[in-house]
């Protein structure tokens, strides 16, 4: 490989090393365990039990090693020649499963404090109709779906076994660790240490947090076009290849056979690879 070439793959390495010792080493350790006195766990554990993936971290990792062996392999036995291309993308994959996580646990996280707004309103409505707050919040347990239903009926458990409540909430924080969950979380804490107005702290709650997801999807679709078109441009090419190709075979073949066509390959990818982690960046709404 050209000098470049074994530049980009320490930077790629480099990377992918950073990204490991966050997922396995993170300083941030949150307990995403059924007990309020467990253990702390690696944030990489807890990401895949958020995600309801009952497998171990080193048989995630593994799997992900074996998918980016497998991607070397192919495009290297289609690619002969081109070891520095293979490297890359086996490279490439090992990262995308890192942020493809992450992408999966903040839209997971998102969902269940949109829902748990819903769920604050029926409870309100229940503390009017004149029902205590775990009744209320068995009632709100019960309509709810999903991870959500979980982890209130979590909750409602764990207080009429006896728990103080930051005891029962403190499973819904650990794996859901958000303003709305927070926030709900300290309105039942002061309910039950200070004997304030529940159904107040609710309703002003949930109209806080429904301002703010209104003024999160705002922001997300003002930028859906920007999204679209930066998704578009970098699939493009790859879609026009085939197209080409399909009409003339050697059109792709001067690059190939070009003494320098494996050098502008690795580069392209390297760059795409690098605009598409840019992108991601700016693109992420985090309000």
């Amino acid at each position: 490989m050209a000098w470049y070439e074994w530049l980009i793959l320490i930077v790629l390495i480099i990377v992918m090393i950073i990204c490991a010792k966050e997922w396995l080493q993170g300083s941030e350790l949150k307990s995403a365990c059924s007990s309020p006195t467990s253990k702390s766990v690696s944030v990489f554990q807890q990401k895949l039990r958020l995600l309801e993936i009952n497998l171990a971290p080193v048989s995630v990792i593994l799997g992900i090693i074996s998918l980016s062996v497998c991607t070397f392999i192919v495009i290297n036995s289609a690619f002969p020649k081109q070891q520095g291309i293979a490297i890359i993308m086996a490279l490439a994959i090992m990262l995308s499963s890192y942020f493809l996580l992450d992408d999966l646990v903040t839209w997971r996280t998102k969902k269940v404090e949109t829902e748990l707004v819903d769920a604050m309103d029926t409870m309100h409505s229940s503390l009017q109709a004149g029902l205590s707050p775990i009744q209320a919040i068995s009632t709100a347990a019960n309509l709810a779906k999903g991870p959500l239903k979980t982890e209130l009926t979590e909750v409602v458990t764990r207080l009429s076994s006896g728990y103080d409540a930051s005891q029962s909430v403190h499973r819904l924080v650990s794996r859901y660790n958000t303003e709305g969950t927070r926030l709900f979380a300290q309105a039942l804490v002061a309910r039950h240490q200070t004997g304030n107005d529940f159904s107040a702290m609710l309703r002003a709650v949930s109209q806080l947090m429904r301002q703010r997801i209104e003024q999160y999807q705002y922001i997300n679709s003002q930028m859906s076009a920007t999204r679209y078109a930066a998704i578009f441009c970098g699939l493009l090419p790859y879609a026009l290849i085939p197209l080409f190709m399909s009409q003339e075979q050697q059109w792709f073949s001067p690059l190939i056979e070009h003494p320098n066509g494996a050098n502008f390959l690795s580069t392209a990818l390297f760059l795409q690879i690098i605009g598409f982690f840019w992108l991601r960046k700016v693109l992420k709404a985090n309000i």
